[in-house]
């Protein structure tokens, strides 16, 4: 079954903030990135994870990221989701240029740009998934809820929203977790 980029569109979010210490990439493998993410500044926040998530209960996504913002006017960090469909992979990585966190919650924004997309499908070889184009995405971390489970949202492109900003700003979360898929392995942490 293939899954057109329109199928996956998440909601967005706009409002950026700023970073005073930068994520740091660590190294690149065959496996995908790895980030060693920053502590963030206290006056800011983060937000990080690792891990896989089934996205409509059949493609095992691999998720990495890294964001963190503090007092000013943009984010920091890197981010990377990749499967593999019935008509090939989506592998995109991005450059985190905003970050939102409902703190009380647990959840959070992430936006960015688009610096590479190793995609075969395509689904994913179309103009809004080039480099340079804005992408999203938005996490939960449970931690502090009985019997939760952290969850993350497939990647979101320009259609819906118009930037990774506004995604930021708007801060959409549909009721019950819809539409955010259940961590299978990994964990995410969004620091207030």
């Amino acid at each position: 079954m293939r899954i057109p980029v329109q199928a996956v569109l998440i909601c967005a979010f706009l409002a950026p903030l700023a970073c005073d210490s930068p994520v740091q990439p660590s190294s690149t493998s065959n496996r995908g990135i790895q980030i060693r993410a920053a502590v963030a500044d206290r006056r800011g926040y983060s937000a990080r994870g690792v891990g896989h998530y089934l996205l409509q209960g059949t493609w095992d996504v691999k998720f990495e990221f890294a964001a963190e913002s503090g007092n000013g006017d943009h984010a920091n960090g890197e981010f990377r989701q990749s499967t593999t469909f019935d008509n090939g992979t989506m592998d995109i990585s991005a450059r985190v240029t905003c970050l939102a966190v409902d703190a009380v919650n647990g959840r959070a924004w992430i936006g960015g740009v688009v610096k590479e997309n190793r995609s075969t499908s395509p689904d994913y070889q179309v103009p809004i998934t080039a480099p340079g184009q804005d992408v999203w995405f938005r996490v939960l971390d449970a931690r502090d809820v009985p019997g939760a489970v952290d969850r993350s949202t497939f990647l979101g492109f320009v259609g819906s929203f118009p930037s990774s900003a506004a995604y930021c700003a708007q801060q959409p979360w549909a009721d019950g977790n819809a539409r955010t898929h259940p961590v299978t392995t990994g964990e995410i942490e969004v620091v207030p």
